[in-house]
């Protein structure tokens, strides 16, 4: 089974997400984990790799973890949302991801299935984002 780590970054009730290059969809950044890596090693590396930023160490929490089934491709993924302070310079690599935005629960920008579905009623029941 894939392990996969994401970032919750929140700022002014507001959830950055990242638009990958060549899809119209939002997600949170983050991605699969490499051989022998921690799931926060995973975390530290995708937010450098995708965004250009440190991930304050000491600041990462985790949100939560569970099973996600991915309505695509039918993958299994141990999955770890995480909350952490990351450097105030965000840049997108322009490789994979193309755009970072931060994310109201009023906006229409289209999410993907996985921040819909799971992401999303996590932050909010939690109340992190309101």
């Amino acid at each position: 089974m894939k392990r996969r780590s994401y970032l919750t970054h929140i700022k002014d009730n507001k959830v950055l997400l990242v638009r990958k290059v060549d899809e119209t969809v939002y997600k949170l950044p983050g991605g699969r984990g490499e051989e022998g890596e921690t799931t926060k090693d995973t975390l530290t590396r995708e937010v450098m790799e995708e965004l250009s930023t440190e991930v304050d160490d000491s600041s990462i929490k985790l949100v939560a973890n569970y099973l996600y089934k991915n309505p695509e491709t039918l993958e299994e993924w141990d999955t770890y949302i995480f909350s952490a302070n990351i450097g105030e310079n965000i840049k997108p690599d322009g490789k994979e991801i193309e755009e970072a935005i931060w994310y109201s629960t009023d906006s229409t920008l289209e999410l993907g299935s996985h921040v819909k579905t799971h992401v999303m009623p996590i932050l909010i029941n939690g109340g992190f984002l309101k």
